[in-house]
Parts: structure tokens; sequence; C-alpha cells
């Protein structure tokens, strides 16, 4: 019988407990039973036990570099946990360098075709990024903008979903709006949106619908940006 949960297990292991003191086994230690109930206990596990392993395995994960070999391996049982850990992290913890090494995981990752048609895999990039953005640091500020371009090119390249895609619009646009940068996104980008939003809206998909309306907003805002910016460059 596979025994679930840690209070089956101590009902089970009392049990044994019972039986062991009903045929009063600590006077007899060469019992056949004892060895049967041994046996028993090991199979049922021991729930103090469990919980340490699994608080380690937990633990092992806030490694960098055991956070990074996983993120790489596919086939691993800890590839799923460990893009979430990345999507839900706490970065403001972080060093500016361990900052760094995460920014540098993303883009390294995001080059990875297999991992980049992982379902769900490149919205958790997304997350991290943002993550990353909010630190509002100077090395944020520098790689956030670039990082952001490259990832969502490679999102649109290997796994252009309407929904991943109006994720990745809102990044963008946090991205520029929480630095207040004037930097124009990348004329390929652009591109990915214009086509995107094009393919998007001929299929009637209500995601796609949702991104084309958005990337209208952001090329409004946009513009209106830009004209602002060049009066005052000219009043200067």
């Amino acid at each position: 019988y596979p025994w679930r949960g840690f209070k089956e297990k101590d009902m089970a292991l009392k049990l044994l407990q019972r039986v062991f003191e009903h045929h009063n086994l600590a006077d007899n230690p060469s019992h056949p039973l004892i060895a049967l109930l041994q046996d028993a206990a090991t199979k049922i596990g021991y729930p103090s036990q469990i919980m340490t392993q699994a608080q380690i395995k937990k633990l092992e994960l806030r490694d960098l570099k055991a956070l990074r070999k996983y993120a790489f391996d596919q086939g691993s049982g800890r590839f799923d946990e460990s893009w979430a850990l990345l999507a839900s992290m706490d970065y403001s913890r972080m060093s500016e360098q361990e900052s760094m090494t995460i920014f540098q995981l993303i883009d390294e990752a995001s080059c990875v075709k297999a991992i980049m048609s992982q379902g769900i895999t490149p919205a958790r990039m997304i997350d991290a990024t943002l993550g990353l953005i909010r630190r509002n640091e100077p090395k944020s500020r520098e790689m956030s903008l670039p990082l952001t371009n490259s990832l969502i090119i490679r999102i649109a390249r290997h796994n252009p979903d309407p929904e991943i895609m109006t994720l990745a619009l809102d990044a963008l646009t946090f991205c520029k709006e929480q630095y207040a940068s004037t930097q124009e996104i990348s004329q390929e980008l652009f591109q990915v949106f214009e086509t995107i939003t094009d393919q998007s809206h001929q299929t009637q998909n209500s995601w796609g619908q949702s991104l084309k309306h958005r990337w209208q907003e952001y090329k409004t805002r946009h513009a209106t940006q830009t004209a602002a910016t060049r009066r005052d460059q000219k009043a200067g």
C-alpha cells in the first residue's frame, strides 16, 4: 500500500508500535516479527525524515549554481520548479552581482530553442526579467531594455503565443516607464510586433485582439513621447 501524507504515515507507524508492544518484542529481540516490523516501517517512511529531505531539496535551488544547472536541464524533474522559482523570486534581497548572474542565465537560456519551446517557460523568463527590472539599480537599468528586446525577439521566433507576447509587451512597457527610458526599441522588435499583431488579428483570437490593442496604445504613447522630446530639444 502506498502510504500518503504525514498523518497517514504517523497512524501506520503507531499501529506498528502497538504490535511491537502487544507482543513484548522489547524483551524478545530475536523474534521474527521484529524484522517484519522494521521492513514495514522503512516502506512507510518517517515523516520527520521526509520533511527534512524536502526542505534540503527546496534549499538546494537557493544556490545559484544549482539553480542554473536545473534551469538548463529539461530532462530534470526540477526544470519547471527552477523557472517557477526564478519567476517569483524576491530579487531585492540579492546582491548586484547575483542579479547580474540571473540576467546572464535568462539571456543564455533564451538562446536555447528547446527551452524556448517549453510551454510556460518563456512567460516565466519574462516574469523573472520584470523582477530584476524592479531592482532599479544602475546595472539593471543598463541591461534591462536590451535584454527585454532580445528576449521578446527570441520568444517570437520559437513560441509566438499571443498571450505570452501580450505579457512581453507589458514587460517592455514597464521597463521603459520604470526608467523613463528614451531608448528606442530595435527595428527588428518593432517589426516582430507588427507581424504578430497582424497575424493575431486575422485569427480573431481574444488574446490576439488584446495584443493588437496594446501594441497600438504603445505606438501612440511612443509617438507622443517622441514628439514631446523633440519640442523640448527645440525649445532648449
